[in-house]
């Protein structure tokens, strides 16, 4: 759906990228994600726990859904199928039990930052808006890391944050038809969707799971940024967010064809995007910003 699979056969020397996916942890041992002992893999430590165990699973799903290894014979495989090409930072942002606090978070983050991350991925959220957390990720930007985040899970026309931020790129759930299930937020800081419904990825502790909401979505884009920031290395993190919006598939929705709240501009396209850099008029900044 999102032409993740039509990037790998494009340029075979593309660069490394590292990513970063901050929430409930990473199962360092699972049979079908990146290793430690290849060092394919680190991570931030914050008061929420060690970032090496997932004791809930949704942080490994995540990542499986960016990275897990491909041409294996075994499991799934994520956008980024080459652990030579992907390297993982897991910050522990979220407790086993899925919650957590902005300072923990915000920490997580910051170790990316710190470690070199060049895309960061945020499957989480809440509803304060805080000026100080704003200016935290609106710097991140200003440094060239492009911040991805879930849109929401309630289904209603909230904000929710940092998804909701400008400076983040906040992605809602389609299913595979392509149409918004009722727990995607539906608000006018959505600014592109992808697949979010019954998602098999990675689990704890040497498993998979099939999981739903945009906790699933926000990695495919964060996938799809990482592959085109590696072909593009002169490109800034608001020229592949303008590549993603640009070329979205819009032929979805209530409104085809049409930018609106519950699908943005529409569902990311890899490979579309990846041409549409060849254009010069991609060059622009995003107009939410």
């Amino acid at each position: 759906m999102v032409q993740g699979t039509e990037l790998w056969s494009l340029d075979q020397n593309n660069r490394s990228i590292e990513v970063c996916v901050v929430d409930t942890g990473y199962n360092a041992g699972h049979e079908d994600l990146p290793t430690v002992l290849a060092k394919q893999v680190g991570g931030t430590n914050t008061g929420a726990g060690v970032w090496f165990n997932d004791g809930h699973g949704h942080g490994t799903h995540c990542s499986g859904i960016i990275g897990a290894v491909g041409n294996n014979d075994i499991g799934v495989v994520g956008i980024r199928e080459k652990p030579t090409l992907n390297v993982f930072h897991a910050g522990k942002g979220l407790a086993d039990d899925g919650s957590g606090y902005s300072s923990n978070i915000m920490s997580a983050v910051q170790g990316c930052v710190d470690d070199g991350a060049e895309v960061i991925s945020l499957s989480l959220g809440g509803y304060k808006n805080s000026s100080i957390e704003r200016a935290f990720y609106d710097d991140i930007y200003n440094q060239g890391i492009l911040v991805v985040a879930a849109a929401g899970n309630s289904g209603n026309s909230g904000p929710l944050f940092p998804g909701s931020y400008p400076s983040v790129i906040s992605v809602s759930a389609v299913d595979q038809n392509g149409i918004r299930p009722d727990f995607s937020q539906c608000n006018n800081q959505v600014e592109i969707v992808a697949p979010g419904v019954d998602i098999m990825s990675t689990f704890p502790p040497n498993t998979y799971a099939t999981l739903s909401g945009t906790s699933m979505a926000g990695p495919h884009v964060a996938g799809i940024a990482a592959q085109l920031m590696s072909f593009f290395p002169e490109c800034t993190n608001y020229q592949i967010r303008t590549a993603m919006v640009r070329s979205a598939d819009s032929n979805i929705g209530e409104y085809p064809g049409y930018c609106n709240n519950g699908y943005g501009s529409g569902l990311v396209q890899g490979k579309a995007a990846y041409d549409l850099y060849h254009q010069k008029d991609v060059l622009v900044l995003v107009v939410r910003m």
